[in-house]
């Protein structure tokens, strides 16, 4: 192993799918087949040359029970949310700036981009500045999980454009994947896990 992949692990080693338990391989063997075939078409890198998993796949596999539970939630969320796709990319990078959450804000800086969001209003959103060129309702959703993350509260104003947006229920789903997304910054930052290289 490179010492360049090596280091792709963080604080974590990474692991080699030849080298994992029983319930390790059953959640290796789910994100091979679900989470990196969608990251190679979104652009982002998600399993090394090798073999092993990197980003948040890597962390999840010291924890496979819990860590499938979790990617089961993610998954209900995927499929049953009323947000729109570009609002959902629009929260969860909006989540890793301000967590300054670098893998996470790689990885969905591209699926991002894949939704068609304009690469200025991207890179805004990854630098946790006002970005240009979104819908009121995507600018509404990003100050509201920006506030929500940076001071731990919404203001009653911010709250009632919300609402008018999203309803009742977007609210819940946006408070639900914002949620999630700090779930998976605060692991990559607890373990310092790094974005990797793009191939040369």
């Amino acid at each position: 192993m490179s010492d360049s992949t090596e280091n792709l692990g963080g604080r974590l080693p990474l692991l080699r799918p030849d080298n994992l338990s029983a319930a390790q391989r059953q959640l290796y063997s789910y994100i091979d087949t679900t989470l990196v075939p969608w990251a190679n078409q979104a652009g982002f890198i998600a399993k090394a040359e090798n073999g092993s998993l990197v980003g948040p796949f890597n962390c999840f596999l010291f924890a496979p029970e819990i860590s499938q539970a979790y990617l089961n939630l993610v998954d209900a969320e995927w499929k049953h949310t009323k947000l729109e796709k570009r609002v959902r990319e629009v929260v969860i990078v909006t989540v890793g700036a301000v967590w300054n959450s670098k893998y996470e804000v790689y990885a969905h800086s591209a699926v991002a981009l894949s939704t068609g969001i304009s690469k200025d209003a991207v890179d805004a959103l990854a630098s946790n500045t006002l970005p240009p060129d979104l819908s009121l309702a995507e600018l509404i959703a990003h100050r509201f999980v920006k506030e929500l993350c940076s001071s731990y509260r919404v203001d009653d104003e911010l709250y009632r454009e919300a609402e008018g947006a999203f309803g009742f229920e977007g609210l819940v789903n946006m408070m639900q994947l914002a949620g999630l997304y700090l779930w998976t910054s605060a692991i990559l930052n607890g373990f310092q896990v790094p974005v990797p290289s793009e191939p040369k």
